[in-house]
C-alpha cells in the first residue's frame, strides 16, 4: 500500500514531484506533534520535493494547496481556510529541489465547536491536495492523507 503522500509525475530519473510530509506545529509547543492543547493555535508545514533533470520544467508553475478536515467524532467535513489556497511556485533549482510551505495559524478552543475553525476538542483527519493550473492539471498533482490531529484541553 502506498504511503500517505502521493504525487505525480513520477518519471524518475527524469522528473518526480513529491509531497513528502505534513507536520503540525503548535504555537508554544515543543516541536512537531499531532496533539494540540487548546486554546493554542497551530500551523501545518508541508514538504514538497522536485527531483530529476527536468525539474526546471516546473519553474514558475503556480500550484494551489488546500486542506480539508473531517471531525472524527461527528463526521463533519470542512475546509481549513486558506485565502485563495496556498500558492506554491517551485524554485529554479535543479536537479533536485525542496520547498517547505506553512499554512495557518488555525485556532483551537476548549470544548465542542461548530465544524470549521476554530477547531474544538476532538480528533480530526486532515487531507491536503495540491492542484496545478490547466493545461497540466492531469500531469502534476499531489495529495497527503495521513495526518490525524487531536485537540485536547
Amino acid at each position: 500500500m502506498p504511503g500517505p503522500g502521493i504525487a505525480q509525475p513520477d518519471f524518475l530519473p527524469a522528473l518526480k514531484f513529491r509531497l513528502d510530509n505534513i507536520e503540525v506545529l503548535e504555537t508554544g509547543g515543543f516541536g512537531p506533534s499531532s496533539i494540540v492543547t487548546a486554546p493554542n493555535p497551530f500551523t501545518l508545514r508541508m514538504d514538497l520535493g522536485f527531483d530529476g533533470p527536468l525539474t526546471l520544467l516546473l519553474f514558475g508553475l503556480v500550484l494551489t494547496a488546500e486542506h480539508h478536515a473531517q471531525h472524527i467524532e461527528s463526521g463533519a467535513v470542512f475546509a481549513l481556510p486558506v485565502a485563495g489556497g496556498i500558492v506554491v511556485i517551485p524554485p529554479a533549482l535543479a536537479p533536485a529541489s525542496h520547498l517547505t510551505i506553512s499554512s495557518g495559524p488555525y485556532a483551537t478552543v476548549v470544548g465542542v465547536a461548530a465544524p470549521g475553525v476554530p477547531l474544538g476538542t476532538g480528533t480530526y483527519r486532515i487531507t491536503t491536495h495540491i492542484h496545478p493550473p490547466p493545461p497540466i492539471a492531469g500531469i502534476v498533482s499531489a495529495f497527503y492523507d495521513g495526518l490525524i490531529v487531536q485537540v485536547v484541553s
